[in-house]
Parts: structure tokens; sequence; C-alpha cells
């Protein structure tokens, strides 16, 4: 059939200003669904191509290449059997009979269709392609209703629910107008320009012209255009003003894109503005002037060439002012009393030392099960302790950290910002005249606090590190609050992922059994710590460092096989899958002749009914077949190497004396019958083959490297 013309789609949802941090979500979410929808309606030529825009106040999508009907639709519906459709003497059955009422016709009008499986009755119509307008109008609801929302709301006598209310719908198919009516809104080719600078209505001419009249009615809505000119506009600046965005820590540039792209969502005309504020404010520490301009105003802190915070910030404005000397003048009349605020609670915090704080952490409630933060805090040093005994950490560094880990949490300047937890403990310690290590462990246990965070850079820091959160996750797990689905109010998942990746980061080899236990005797005097909850603790655990691994390219199987024998220690795992990963992938035909080859090991056994050797020697006596004597000599010469090899670590070299089994373990089971009638050759085989396996799980549970991933 002719296929109609294309042209390009345009939709375009006008409403009250939208959160930042959901509109992006949505634009993208409305363009994936209403571009699926076109692509199943078959109503997309092959070279269509979608985009989303969006600026605060509204939400769009442009389709190229689609149609304004659909082909004609050729749809086929099977009936009955045949043999159920007819009687024995030919008339139609019940069956028949309701088959052609559901299609609209007769039983002598539907035809017949013929397979190898079978006969059936079959009905054949060509219906007209439906409309392009008729296809988003039934569909449009839906896909709102799908919209990645946090809340909605109702507004007016309207039953529409959205994130804020809907003002204006735009539709159009090139230049025409689609009749579309979503609640109280009927669509047309009206938008609107920036509320300031072109506040009338503005009549797009076509779907193609729309990103190019918004611009002249001042308004970016490609984000990526408006991002691009922010930081160009910032770039400048600074090079005018010898200054930069951000310092050169990982954390620093992490806030400044974070930043960007909130600021990119909040205005539809950014137009960036260098201002400044009383250099008598430095005397603060950075992060509470940094975190002031970011979180509060939404200001970019600058920073000198030495990184050190400057008095100067860049604040973003959504209109091109003709007098933007009064814009600068107001964005510093605003971030003044929030930095006297900062000022204030600085100085008022540091008129006693950090640990006078500590007694306000009991009436701080951390778990209704758990007891306050206080508590929390005497785990912790209890824990930490022992810890730094296990990791050869200074005690009493860590004791001290410990006790000090958690008393900002009662200042004033975390009362404010609470970002600053941990933060502010470390200024306040040093402020205290407490020694630089237990600083800068009291900042470093809250490590990683993210994905992209960096772990706790020194030992006692790593100690207090662990000791939250594996305190936190037992805590948490005993008091029947574990994660539920994507529900973890307490963080669960990070605090676990941040404990594997601090002992695999830092390479700190810990017993997870030992500590576990031990966390779980420092919680029984406020809560039972069963053993079921310690081994449900130490899963999830197990399931995170699957995760991370996963991400490093390991293999589940590869873990899997490595966590059969031996997941105590997580860096001994870690190193035992990363060295039997790279001998799968190097030597991947005696990988699996060995995995194979324990399987059919444990396949013997249970087949045997569960082999039990009498004794450890094997007589060479009974040996029938020369592939015995090969496979026996190889076994003997490896045996000692790669038990040797496993003790000390060394798992490559291991895994490389367990490759050269391969060839006789292959001759041993092509020309040797395993269960032969002889109960003596037979125990004698068996027990050869459980010396073999044995030697193999002392790296690893080779056999499951042969068994299906399931997740």
């Amino acid at each position: 059939m002719k296929q109609t013309s294309t042209q390009t789609l345009l939709l375009e949802l006008g409403c009250e200003e939208l959160p930042a941090g959901s509109v992006a979500a949505m634009a993208q979410s409305l363009a994936a669904a209403v571009a699926e929808l076109l692509q199943q309606s078959e109503l997309l030529d092959t070279a269509a191509s979608w985009r989303s825009y969006h600026t605060p106040r509204r939400l769009a999508v442009a389709v190229t290449g689609v149609r304004a009907q659909q082909p004609e639709q050729h749809i086929t519906r099977r009936g009955p059997a045949l043999t159920a459709a007819f009687a024995a003497d030919g008339s139609a059955t019940k069956a028949a009979e309701g088959f052609a009422r559901s299609v609209g016709v007769t039983v002598a009008e539907l035809k017949q269709l013929e397979t190898d499986q079978g006969a059936w009755l079959m009905h054949e119509q060509q219906l007209p392609g439906r409309s392009l307008n008729e296809l988003l109008q039934e569909a449009l609801p839906d896909v709102l209703k799908q919209l990645p929302m946090p809340k909605t709301m109702r507004w007016g006598a309207y039953d529409l629910r959205f994130l804020r209310p809907l003002h204006w719908l735009l539709a159009l198919h090139g230049q025409d107008v689609l009749p579309l009516q979503l609640a109280h809104l009927q669509a047309g080719r009206h938008s609107c320009g920036h509320r300031v600078h072109a506040a009338q209505k503005l009549s797009v001419n076509s779907a193609d012209s729309y990103v190019e009249q918004l611009h002249q009615a001042f308004v970016l809505v490609d984000p990526v255009a408006r991002k691009a000119l922010i930081e160009q506009q910032i770039a400048a600046i600074c090079k005018q003003i010898e200054l930069q965005p951000h310092s050169e820590t990982s954390a620093s540039r992490a806030e400044y894109e974070a930043l960007l792209d909130e600021v990119c969502e909040l205005n539809e005309w950014p137009v960036a503005l260098a201002c400044a504020f009383d250099p008598d404010y430095l005397q603060l520490p950075d992060e509470v002037l940094s975190l002031s301009m970011r979180s509060h105003q939404k200001f970019f802190p600058l920073y000198d060439q030495h990184n050190h915070l400057a008095a100067q910030f860049i604040a973003v404005a959504n209109l091109a002012s003709s007098d933007p000397g009064q814009v600068i003048a107001g964005y510093q009349r605003v971030i003044e009393p929030r930095l006297s605020d900062a000022a204030f609670f600085w100085n008022k915090d540091r008129q006693q030392p950090l640990a006078a704080y500590a007694p306000r952490l009991d009436q701080i409630s951390f778990q209704q099960q758990l007891g306050s933060v206080g508590d929390k805090a005497r785990r912790m040093r209890a824990l930490a302790s022992w810890l730094a005994q296990q990791l050869q950490a200074d005690t009493a560094t860590c004791a001290r950290a410990a006790e000090l880990a958690l008393c900002d949490l009662s200042t004033d300047m975390v009362g404010e910002f609470p970002e600053l937890q941990g933060i502010m403990g470390r200024h306040y310690a040093l402020a205290s005249a407490e020694p630089d290590a237990v600083a800068a462990a009291i900042e470093q246990h809250y490590q990683p606090r993210g994905a992209g965070d960096s772990i706790a850079a020194s030992l006692p820091g790593q100690c207090l590190a662990i000791a939250e959160k594996c305190d936190r996750l037992l805590g948490i797990f005993a008091a029947g609050k574990k994660p539920d689905g994507n529900k973890d109010p307490f963080a669960l998942r990070r605090a676990a992922l941040g404990l594997v990746r601090t002992l695999l980061e830092c390479e700190l080899r810990l017993n997870l059994d030992a500590m576990l236990q031990e966390s779980a005797n420092i919680l029984q005097s406020q809560i039972t710590v069963t053993p079921a909850v310690i081994a449900e603790a130490k899963q999830f655990i197990l399931d995170r460092l699957q995760s991370w691994l996963e991400q490093q390219g390991i293999a589940v199987l590869s873990f899997r096989a490595v966590a059969a024998i031996s997941n105590h220690d997580l860096l001994d795992m870690h190193h035992r899958t990363q060295a039997l990963q790279s001998f799968a992938d190097a030597k991947p035909e005696a990988a699996a002749s060995l995995a194979a080859a324990n399987k059919r090991v444990v396949n013997l056994f249970n087949k045997a009914g569960g082999h039990t050797v009498v004794s450890s020697d094997i007589d060479t006596s009974l040996f029938e077949a020369t592939e015995e004597e090969v496979l026996f000599n190889r076994f003997e010469q490896v045996n000692a190497e790669v038990s040797s090899a496993v003790a000390a670590g060394d798992y490559p070299a291991a895994l490389a004396q367990l490759a050269t089994l391969q060839q006789p373990v292959d001759g041993f089971f092509d020309q040797v019958m395993v269960m032969t009638e002889d109960a003596d050759v037979r125990h004698n085989r068996l027990t050869l083959l459980h010396k073999l396996r044995q030697l193999c799980n002392l790296f690893a549970d080779i056999a499951l490297l042969d068994q299906p991933a399931k997740g």
C-alpha cells in the first residue's frame, strides 16, 4: 500500500514550574513513551528519530518521520479446531457459531487454516489504519500517568493529576494542529515564551520551527544547548577574573557538575553573573561556604589557583537584565544572611570542645530497638577497638575517634547543614586540639558517601568506616528492618557496598565471620542477634561483593565457585575470583575440562551413594589402564605445588598447575570405566577422583563453572 508522506510530530505540555530534580527524567520518559507508541503503531518511517526538550515550564518531544495515518491493518484471528467446529453430520457447533459472532460474520464466511499441527477456522479482514490523532488521543492520558513523578496533584475541578498544574497543550504534525483534548486543555499551536522577555502567547508555525521560535522568545528549550551556554558563560567569567569553578579534587568537580545540571533545569534563558561576598567570611571552613552557596542559593563557588575558596561566586539569572548591577546586588544581599548564620554557628559551636557534645547524643534516637545515637557511638567504639587489633591500627586513635565521630550531630552547624556531618566533626576536633589522625578518622568514617566517592584514606578512618557500617547492617537486620524492594531507609545497600569497597580497595585482610560475631556480641545488650540474622547479614554483604565484582568483569560463576569454598575473607575472595576469571579467559579449554571433570566426579559420587575413602593411599597395583597411572602420576607431581601455592595465596600459580591436569583427566574419563563391577578397582578409582576433587577444592569449587548461571 502507498504510504502517506511523513512530517515531524511535536507535543508540548506547558505547566507551572517543575522541580529541577524531576523535569529531565519526565521529559525523557515522555519522549520515549511517545516514540514507542508511534513505532508500535507503524507510524514511523525507517529514518525516524526523536528528541526531548524541557525547561522548568514545559515538557516537549519532537519525532521526525511520522505518518498521519496507519497503513491498512490485516487482522487474522484463529478460531476453534475443525474437529470442534463441526459435528459428524457437518453442522456447525456452538463453538463455531460463537466464533463467527465474535468476528461479525456467518460460519459460511469463515475460512480454514491448515498447518502441520492441524486445521482451524480462521477469519481475515482488512481494516483501515487509525489516524495519528486518534491514537494519541487514546494513549496520552496513560502516557502521562506513567511519567516518573514523585507525587501528583489536582487543581480546580479537573480530574487530571500531574506534578504541577497544566496550562497549555501544543500538538503539531508538520504545520497542522492535532485536535487533541486533554482534560480541560484543547491542543493548539500556541506556546509561551519567557515570562519577562516574551510574556505574550507564541504561535508556533510548524513542528520544525519550534526550537528556533522559542529561542526568539527567549527560551532555550534544548537542555543540551542550555547547559553548554551556562558552561561557556562561567568559563568566560572565570577567565576574566582568573578563578575557577571548582577545586582540583574529584569531589569538588562532582559537586560542580551536579550544580550545573540543577541550574540548567532552573532556567529558560540563563545569564551568568559574577558576584562577591565579604572576605571576612573566608575564616569559615571552605565546605561551609561552598555548601551554603550551592545548596541554598544555587550559586557556583569560585576557587583560586591554589584551590582556596575565593570571596566571589557566580549566580545564574533567568533573564537578561538591562541593569545587571541591580541583579548582582540582589544576589549579594541574599547570600549575606546565610553566611552570617553560618559564621554564628561556627563561632558558637567552638565555644566548647567537641567531646562536650557527646552527652547530647543520648537524646537523639537512632532506631527504636537500637537505642540512641549515643548507644551507637559506644558500640562503634567497642567494635573499632576490636578492628584496630585485627588490622594493626592504633587502638587509642580508633577508640578516641569513635567516641567523637558522631558528636557533631549535636552541633548547630550540622543541624542547619546535615550534609556537613563528619566534615564539621573534623574541623571541631582540630579546634579542640585533638590529634590530626583522630580528626581525619572522624570525617573519613562516612566514606564512601556514594558510588563516586573515595574510601577512607587512613587506617583509623577505615576501622571506623567498617565499624559504623557493620553495626548499622547487623543492627538493622536484627531489628527486622532489612531493605524491601526499592525501600532502603537506612541505606544498607550503600553501607554494605562501602564496607566491601573499603576492605578490597584498602587490601585489608579481615575475617568477616569473626567481625559479624563480634558486632553481634556488642549488640546483644540492646537487641538479640541470632545466628540466622548473622547469616542473613553476611549473605547481604556477599551479594554486594558479587555485584561489585561483576562490574569489574568477574563472571557470576567464577564468584560462586570461590564463594562455595571460601567466603569469610573478602579480599582473599577477590584475589581468587580474579585469578579464576583470568584463568578461564586465558585458557578456556583447560577451565572447561577441569570444570566438567569435577562435575562428573560429583555425579559419580552421588551415583555411588556417597563414596567413603577408607584409606588415604591409592593402590597402584589395582590400576588396569595406562590412563589411571598417567593421571595418578600427574596428580602426585602437582599436589604439593598446588597446596603450597594456595597456602601462599599465589592463586595464578595454583591454577597453572591445575591446568596441567587437563589432558590426563580427559584421557582418564575417555578410557576408564569408573563404576566397574570389581568393588576394589571401583573404590580405588573413586578414591583417586576424590583426591583430585579435594585438590581442586583447595582453590574453588570448580565444578560450579560447568553450571548455568542463574540470577
